[in-house]
C-alpha cells in the first residue's frame, strides 16, 4: 500500500490550526526518514520506548482498533506512530539549538582563537616533513637545536634555530653540506614550512 504526502493536508482540512498541524506532521515525518538513514537505531529506540510507556498506561483490555480511511489499525500502533512523530519533531527542533548549527548547515562559533606564542619563543619544527625533491624528513627538536633523519636516504643532519631562521648541516654521499632557512609559523608558534636558500622547501605533513 502506497502512502502519499498529499494525503495528510487533505485530511487535516483547510483551517489555520489544521494546516499548522499538517506542516508539523509532514516536517516531523521528513526528519524521521532523514534520521533513520543516518542513525537507523534511533527510531527503533523511540518506538520501543513508546511501546513500553503505552504498555504501562494502557491495559490489555484497551487493545481495540480505530477505523481509518485505509483499514483498521490497532490503537497502540497509532499511538506509537504519534509518539514517534512528536518525539522526533521535538528532537529536530532541539538539535540545532544545542549543537549551534544554523540554517545553512554550518557549525556555530568555533570559540576564541588560540593565544599567540610568547615573545622570543622558539618555533616548534619537530615532526614529519615532505620536501619538494620527494624526500621525507623526520625532525627531533631539543630547545633551539635539532637533528633530522631521512626515510629514503641516509642523510643525517643537525642545526640551530635562531628566531624564525635556522641553519642546517648534513652529509650526503660523503659530502658535507650546509644551508640556511626561514621558518613560517602559525598563530601558536608551530612551523608549517621551511624555505632553504638552496631551493629546497620543507612542508609539514
Amino acid at each position: 500500500m502506497v502512502w502519499s504526502f498529499q494525503y495528510f493536508p487533505t485530511r487535516f482540512g483547510d483551517s489555520f490550526i489544521e494546516r499548522i498541524m499538517s506542516d508539523v506532521f509532514t516536517s516531523s515525518l521528513i526528519f524521521i526518514l532523514d534520521t533513520a538513514l543516518t542513525f537507523p537505531a534511533f527510531p527503533v529506540i523511540i518506538i520501543l520506548s513508546s511501546r513500553a510507556i503505552l504498555g504501562y498506561f494502557l491495559p490489555t483490555t484497551m487493545e481495540k482498533t480505530c477505523m481509518c480511511p485505509v483499514k483498521a489499525i490497532p490503537l497502540k500502533l497509532i499511538v506509537n506512530a504519534v509518539c514517534l512523530v512528536l518525539v522526533m519533531g521535538a528532537v529536530g527542533c532541539v538539535i540545532p539549538v544545542t549543537t549551534g548549527d544554523n540554517a545553512n548547515g554550518n557549525a556555530g562559533n568555533p570559540g576564541p582563537p588560540p593565544p599567540p606564542p610568547p615573545p622570543g619563543a622558539v618555533p616548534m619544527i619537530a615532526g614529519a616533513w615532505s620536501t619538494n625533491n620527494s624526500l621525507t624528513i623526520d625532525i627531533l627538536q631539543n630547545g633551539n637545536t635539532y637533528t633530522w633523519t631521512c626515510r629514503e636516504r641516509p642523510i643525517p643532519g643537525h642545526g640551530t634555530i635562531t628566531g624564525t631562521n635556522l641553519d642546517a648541516y648534513w652529509t650526503d654521499m660523503g659530502q658535507h653540506l650546509s644551508a640556511v632557512g626561514n621558518i613560517q609559523v602559525n598563530a601558536i608558534g608551530v612551523a608549517t614550512q621551511i624555505n632553504w636558500n638552496n631551493g629546497i622547501v620543507f612542508t609539514r605533513i
